[in-house]
């Protein structure tokens, strides 16, 4: 995993602010799905995933 891309993501999280995958993934010359893939991996680690809100 790219360290610059998971501390961008956490930022934006920390800022409740939603990612464009595609943009990201444009930056970092990876595919979108992975960039949200990492994001949703953050998630689940840090207890925000859908689980919460069911």
């Amino acid at each position: 995993m790219d360290k610059g891309l998971i501390t961008q993501l956490q930022i934006l999280k920390l800022s409740n602010i939603k990612p464009n995958f595609s943009e990201l993934a444009r930056l970092y010359d990876l595919d979108r799905r992975t960039v949200k893939r990492y994001y949703m991996e953050d998630r689940k680690r840090s207890g925000l995933g859908w689980g919460v809100f069911f």
